[in-house]
Formats: C-alpha cells, structure tokens, sequence
C-alpha cells in the first residue's frame, strides 16, 4: 500500500468528510484502482469514514440549512455515490428528526417575510417553482399553497 496515498487520503479527510465512494473516486485519480481499494476498507476500520453517518449529516444540513426537499437530498446522495439503502435509512432517520412538511412551511414562511404573500398568478408560480426546484413533492406544493390559489381565484 501506497503510504503517499493512503497519506493523501488523511489530508483529504482532515478537510472534510467524504463518503466511501467520493474519496474512492478521488485516489482513484490521484494513484490508481489496487491501492485506492486497499486504503478504503483500512479507514472504514479505524472509523474515518462511515457512509451512514456522512449520509445522515450531509442530509440534515441540507434540510436544516438550504431547507433541501427529500428528492433533492436522494439526488445529491446518489450522485456522491453512496447505495441506496443508506438513502432510505437516512431519510428515515431525517423524517423523525426534521420533517419535510416542516422544512416546507419554513420555506414558504421566509418567502412571504421577505416578499409578501403572493398576490398575482406569477408570484404565485415563483414561489411554486422555488418549493419544486428545492426538492419537495407536487403534491405537498400544491396542498401547501392552495390557500394562495384560492385568494388569487384560480
């Protein structure tokens, strides 16, 4: 094993977390397939990585602080490679903690502090829009708002 590698990898971590795979793909880059498949299951073992774990904080600071729906938060997991049956264990464990009904009232709440409640059709689809891009089902949108789309008459 390559100990400039696996020297890499700590400072890597030292900056950040990283999920198995991300931090895979990076010494992949950096030194080849065999030692990055080496080094990996060894900082498993020792606790500097644990996908779950990362999962779960990654995900709660998208909720917590970029108010993330659920589909946008399983996009983002998935794309940092990490299986889903952690995406499912974390959203789960998400649910109890930070809800998405929640996260989305907060949301449309700092919509409305700062610009007022929606007072025309497009307004209206700016707000919609800004839930969707964020992440949240349709279906939580649509009930969500639809106090909005009754004062507007539609």
């Amino acid at each position: 094993m390559s100990s400039s590698l696996y020297d890499y990898a700590i400072r890597l971590l030292s900056r950040r977390s990283y999920g198995s795979e991300e931090l895979r793909r990076k010494l992949h880059r950096r030194g080849g397939l065999e030692e990055a498949d080496k080094i990996i299951p060894r900082l498993e073992k020792i606790g500097y990585l644990n996908d779950e774990e990362y999962a779960y904080r990654r995900a709660k600071f998208r909720r917590e602080v970029r108010r993330w729906g659920n589909h946008r938060i399983v996009q983002d997991l998935t794309r940092l490679g990490l299986n889903a049956r952690i995406v499912e264990l974390t959203l789960g464990k998400l649910a109890e903690e930070c809800p998405e009904a929640q996260s989305f009232q907060q949301v449309t709440q700092a919509w409305i502090k700062s610009s007022g409640p929606p007072k025309s059709i497009s307004q209206l689809k700016k707000l919609y829009d800004r839930c969707i891009r964020l992440g949240y089902p349709s279906e939580l949108v649509r009930t969500g708002l639809q106090e909005y789309f009754k004062e507007i008459g539609w």
